[in-house]
């Protein structure tokens, strides 16, 4: 037996010197990613400032089920949804599901993310984005949201689908939006960019606020009414 695998390694094809080099040189750059990574510099795509993160969490690998961008600096990306509508994307999000939790991040500050952790249930699961967004409804009109909802498990018949959220703002104020519009992004992922309150309030105003999804088929009728709300990371 050690004569049989003696005789098939000296048969092994010979690498010559450029072979050699271009093999030393991969070997270095692997070691290279794994070393700025394990001290958390920032990484070239999203993907693997994703996975970064799901390292420096000690979280479960998850399943990516949807990345806006892959560049996490520098360029504004288009994402079109099913209705032909462009969305620019300004700061490139992923987001992945591992077991009965869903993790995302926006890439919006290189080195400096943060990623956050959502339960996971049976039907549509809520997801905050805290990313700009901007989309044109109407030619020579553009409207922008720095806060946006996603909506994971949404059921393939859907055509329109229309979200109402309600929230008390720091002080007691009540905040309440009625039928705000998503954006079917890919079968089951739908976003809703939101109007915020008027007033200098951060990106995660809406998290704790209650919500009502209603999912309407393609003859308008509805298909699915759901209640909850939006949890805390």
């Amino acid at each position: 037996m050690k004569g049989a695998w003696r005789a098939l390694w000296e048969r092994r094809p010979r690498l010559g010197h450029k072979g050699r080099a271009a093999r030393n040189l991969l070997l270095v750059l692997a070691l290279a990613v794994l070393v700025w990574g394990q001290y958390g510099c920032p990484m070239p795509t999203a993907e693997m400032a994703f996975r970064q993160l799901e390292g420096q969490y000690l979280l479960p690998r998850s399943e990516i089920v949807y990345q806006s961008g892959f560049w996490n600096t520098g360029d504004i990306g288009s994402v079109e949804s099913r209705d032909g509508t462009y969305l620019s994307v300004f700061d490139p999000f992923v987001v992945g599901v591992a077991q009965n939790r869903v993790y995302s991040v926006t890439l919006d500050r290189p080195g400096r993310q943060v990623l956050g952790v959502f339960p996971l249930g049976e039907g549509p699961a809520p997801v905050p984005i805290n990313g700009v967004i901007a989309w044109v409804p109407e030619p020579g009109r553009t409207r922008m949201s720095g806060c946006n909802l996603l909506f994971l498990q949404i059921p393939g018949e859907t055509a329109r689908a229309e979200l109402d959220v309600d929230t008390a703002l720091p002080g007691g104020e009540r905040f309440l939006r009625r039928a705000q519009e998503g954006f079917c992004l890919e079968d089951g992922v739908w976003l809703f960019p939101l109007e915020s309150p008027e007033g200098g309030w951060s990106g995660d105003w809406y998290e704790g606020a209650a919500y009502t999804l209603r999912l309407y088929r393609e003859d308008g009728a509805l298909l699915l009414g759901q209640s909850g709300t939006v949890r805390e990371s």
